[in-house]
């Protein structure tokens, strides 16, 4: 501001003695005073700009999101914003902020009759006090080549429809083993179209859990008893692996676990302890509450560490912002406490002719 235009405006402004003389004004007078005061004022704020521009190059437009951003209250900031990507998976997931908010992490097992079996070892792996919830989304009888039946895809996206997962685990084939139809063509099994048909469909529904955030593990199947059964299970197994392997997504095999010592079938396995333990059921199919323990140990493992990682992950952002989740850290799924055990289901899901525990 120059100097005469701030002579002006302390002669005009009052000082605290003139506020008697101000008081004994006419109202005219006193209205006209402020006009006058604000007239010069505003007449000095656009010189000052002129000035200004003179010297200095026009901003920048503020850009797009800024407006946006000034136009409404800034929001909380959300975990997705903030979480990296997970040890394992490309991009933060849903677990990350499952366990940032404390809350369960959430397991769903998917399969056939197979699956029930799978579901009910991963409860005992994982029991509700250890901070998981193991979910059974499995159902006897049904598979990738019966979707004259069932449509798998169908099924997933309704049941997940209202409902949310951190960990989806699959275990499909034993029913698996036979020609199947797409539309009006029917295929052989093991042919080149039947390949193609039944890996899209494993991939579509792999697609769907995927689209609900969920990581997904593909769990493989064991050695079978009769030798022509045991090689169909092994082409369907090449087909299925193939094209999770070009999904990246982790395809866990278990047939060595299923193995005895001299790389054959047995109903009798040797556990770490010494102890032959009888793993199969009568069937040569499915497997004994034991047998299941056994196979679902490495994806248990697989599981505990992706669980690890994130709460190291979860822990280091938020450090202790957040709740802590009782899954952090994740409980090494080897050792079942007596709870777990009294906690776990009544009843082994190892097929229709399998004996029980």
């Amino acid at each position: 501001m120059s100097d005469s235009l701030q002579a002006s405006v302390e002669t005009i402004e009052p000082s605290p003695a003139d506020a008697p003389v101000r008081a004994r004004r006419k109202p005219g007078q006193f209205l006209f005073d402020r006009t006058l005061v604000l007239l010069i004022g505003v007449a000095a704020g656009a010189m000052m700009g002129l000035a200004f521009m003179k010297n200095a190059e026009p901003p920048a437009p503020a850009p797009a999101a800024a407006i946006a951003h000034a136009a409404a209250p800034a929001p909380t900031p959300q975990p997705a914003t903030t979480l990296p990507a997970s040890a394992e998976w490309e991009g933060p997931l849903p677990l990350m902020h499952t366990l940032a908010a404390g809350r369960p992490v959430r397991i769903g097992v998917f399969g056939d009759s197979f699956g029930d079996g799978v579901w009910a070892a991963l409860y005992r792996h994982f029991p509700p006090n250890s901070g998981y919830q193991v979910i059974k989304y499995s159902q006897q009888a049904t598979g990738f080549t019966r979707y004259q039946q069932l449509n798998l895809e169908e099924r997933a996206r309704t049941q997940l429809a209202s409902e949310s997962i951190d960990i989806a685990v699959i275990n499909f084939g034993a029913n698996d083993t036979q020609g199947l139809y797409d539309g009006a063509h029917a295929y052989g099994l093991g042919s080149r179209q039947w390949r193609k048909v039944y890996a899209d469909r494993a991939e579509r529904f792999v697609g769907v859990l995927r689209d609900h955030g969920a990581a997904v593990y593909w769990m493989g199947l064991p050695v079978m008893r009769k030798a022509d059964y045991d090689q169909q299970v092994v082409t369907l197994s090449g087909t299925v692996k193939e094209r999770m392997d070009r999904l990246r997504i982790p395809y866990v095999e278990v047939k060595d676990l299923s193995l005895d010592k001299n790389g054959g079938y047995s109903d009798y396995l040797d556990e770490p302890t010494g102890r032959s333990i009888q793993m199969r059921a009568s069937d040569g199919i499915h497997m004994t509450a034991a047998g299941y323990s056994r196979l679902t140990r490495p994806i248990a493992a697989r599981i505990a560490r992706l669980v690890e990682s994130d709460c190291a992950i979860v822990q280091a952002v938020y450090g202790g912002d957040r709740p802590a989740s009782r899954a952090c850290p994740a409980l090494a799924p080897a050792s079942a406490s007596a709870s777990a055990s009294a906690s776990a289901p009544a009843t082994s899901p190892a097929g229709k002719d399998a004996p029980r525990p």
